[in-house]
């Protein structure tokens, strides 16, 4: 493990459109995560962007999950700026259809009820 790398998390609870609650949470850092959800109240087959803002120049990587809990099990999405393939889609993606970006973003495409959950970003830091 690179420990010059610290992580920073933020979680936005997707209760069922169209209420959602935003949670986030800070670890290792003095920088603060806001994620801004566009459209605040989606409708079922609406589109929406979860906008991360406050992410630092100095990132490594982010990692989307689906769920309380963040491991390779409730992962959605890992995003490596940089790459040919930035997006890898992990095992948690199921049918959806999610489009990251290079800013820590991501839009959930076509939302249905069976999105409800929360939703967990985590930004890999470098320190040096």
């Amino acid at each position: 493990a690179d420990i010059t790398n610290q992580s920073q998390h933020s979680a936005l609870k997707v209760l069922a459109p169209p209420s959602i609650l935003v949670l986030w949470m800070l670890q290792g850092s003095q920088a603060a995560l806001h994620i801004q959800k566009i459209p605040e109240q989606p409708q079922k087959n609406q589109d929406l962007l979860l906008s991360v803002q406050g992410v630092p120049d100095t990132f490594q990587d982010f990692n989307w999950y689906l769920g309380e809990e963040m491991y390779g099990g409730t992962r959605l999405f890992t995003y490596i700026p940089g790459i040919q393939r930035p997006q890898r889609d992990g095992s948690a993606m199921g049918q959806r259809d999610i489009v990251g970006f290079p800013n820590g973003s991501m839009v959930l495409r076509r939302t249905q009820p069976t999105d409800s959950g929360t939703y967990q970003v985590a930004i890999t830091i470098n320190t040096e």
